[in-house]
């Protein structure tokens, strides 16, 4: 069964190649940029919590929910992250 995809899977398939071809600079995915900051707060959780992509060491990541204020700087996406990718990319039919 193909996996049907959601219009945040976009952002995400977007946000995670991006952080891919950074190889290895810490970035603020553009992705993350004019969106909604309830799909930003979301996107930056699945990333983080989820272990998706890797946050530049040098952000401290602040206690609770106000972390998903700002925006996270990422440098590489991890073994899950590129799972997800290539099921994103298989999804969207973009190889």
């Amino acid at each position: 069964m193909k996996y049907k995809p959601i219009e945040e899977d976009r952002i995400l398939l977007d946000v995670l190649s991006e952080i891919q071809a950074s190889s290895g600079k810490c970035i603020t995915p553009s992705g993350f940029k004019d969106i909604d900051l309830n799909v930003k707060q979301r996107l930056q959780r699945t990333l983080v919590i989820g272990g998706l992509a890797v946050p530049c060491s040098s952000h401290s990541l602040p206690q609770g929910d106000s972390y998903l204020n700002e925006d996270i700087m990422f440098s590489e996406v991890t073994e899950k992250g590129q799972q997800i990718l290539n099921i994103l990319q298989e999804a969207f039919g973009s190889k």
